[in-house]
């Protein structure tokens, strides 16, 4: 039996557009939306998710993406996800924030992300994060709590450009759970974090630290989750 060739680049560009030929109501043409759905396909066919990223950055004192690719690409549930908080101005990210409330409203749901988008040193590295909530402490587990909807975007990035504390966004449920871990239990876990990494930077300096002094600070962190999370330890 015969099995047939695999479709090159052009091929799967044309058959996108061949699906949005006939609709006359688009805000946009299929030669602008074909290759966002070829790109969010080919992405799927190698096993990966694909994540809208700032839909409202300003790029040439213009949005970078047609924001009626986005609703489209919502209506046809084709991406895995958008990075409602990243690395644009401020009053972007509000408007972020409010168009995916917008379409939250109508119904749609929409997994949520943030992130830094670091690509130098002059970047806010860090300032930008999701919180997810996984059953499993995995990269699997992650991104299946983030398909589910339950992960958070974070951002300490206020008016001014500057760290200017704490803002969570997502369900409601979910920011005040947010919220509390940052107060209650963030704090005791990222201080056995940084001392544990400052036992490891000794190590790696060839200052000798005792197996049994690393695995203390590897004990301890399982009974903080044990004493703050005991259904799950």
């Amino acid at each position: 039996s015969s099995t047939s060739r695999p479709l090159s680049h052009s091929q799967r560009k044309q058959q996108c557009l061949k699906v949005y030929a006939n609709a006359p109501l688009l805000r946009f043409s299929p030669q602008e939306y074909a290759p966002l759905k070829w790109a969010i396909r080919a992405i799927h066919r190698h096993g990966g998710r694909a994540y809208l990223a700032h839909p409202y950055w300003v790029a040439e004192r213009r949005y970078h993406l047609d924001l009626a690719l986005y609703d489209q690409l919502v209506a046809d549930a084709e991406f895995d996800g958008v990075e409602l908080l990243g690395e644009v101005r401020y009053e972007n990210n509000l408007l972020s924030v409010a168009h995916y409330r917008e379409l939250a409203a109508e119904g749609h749901k929409i997994p949520i992300i943030g992130c830094s988008d670091t690509h130098g040193a002059e970047h806010y590295y860090g300032c930008y994060w999701t919180l997810a909530f996984a059953e499993a402490n995995t990269g699997e587990g992650t991104l299946d709590a983030i398909r589910d909807g339950y992960s958070v975007a974070c951002s300490t990035v206020g008016p001014t450009g500057k760290r200017e504390g704490l803002r969570v966004y997502g369900p409601l449920g979910l920011v005040e759970y947010a919220l509390f871990l940052e107060r209650e239990f963030f704090p005791l876990h990222d201080t056995l974090c940084e001392e544990e990494a400052q036992l490891a930077y000794a190590r790696y300096r060839g200052d000798k630290v005792a197996p049994d002094v690393v695995a203390e600070y590897s004990a301890k962190m399982d009974r903080l989750y044990h004493r703050c999370f005991p259904a799950a330890a």
